[in-house]
């Protein structure tokens, strides 16, 4: 709906927006809070007819929002010299993460279409060959 992408390029602008701010840290927790607010009114709105794209766009806000947070906590760790060796494990525990979700959700994404293109018979698949003898 036009009322959707509306909200999807307010978001957009307003992250665009945020990249004007000079200090890291306010920039980075105004973004989760952007990224955290996305998420909740999507979850309470539920655009889309087909569900699987609901699931789809829930996840990638959710992906967004703890690539904030994890990037908001790193950032204000170093800010206040607080970082100690638990921090730094956990730290690369979550960069494994963010390299592991957006993996997890394009193939999610490609399984949801690929299932819905045989829902509604859009594939062709090719029928055994006959042999004429």
């Amino acid at each position: 709906t036009s009322y959707w992408e509306c909200v999807i390029e307010a978001r957009r602008l307003l992250l665009c927006l945020l990249q004007f701010i000079h200090f890291e840290l306010l920039k980075l927790v105004l973004s989760t809070i952007l990224c955290l607010l996305s998420l909740i009114h999507q979850m309470h709105v539920m655009p889309f007819k087909n569900i699987n794209s609901n699931y789809a766009e829930t996840f990638s806000l959710f992906l967004l929002v703890v690539l904030s947070a994890v990037n908001s906590l790193e950032t204000s760790l170093k800010e206040i010299s607080i970082f100690s060796y638990e921090i730094s494990r956990l730290l690369k525990m979550f960069r494994i993460l963010e390299t592991v979700m957006p993996i997890v959700l394009i193939a999610f994404i490609l399984i949801n279409q690929i299932l819905s293109n045989f829902k509604h018979g859009t594939v062709n698949i090719p029928k055994k060959l006959s042999r004429e003898t």
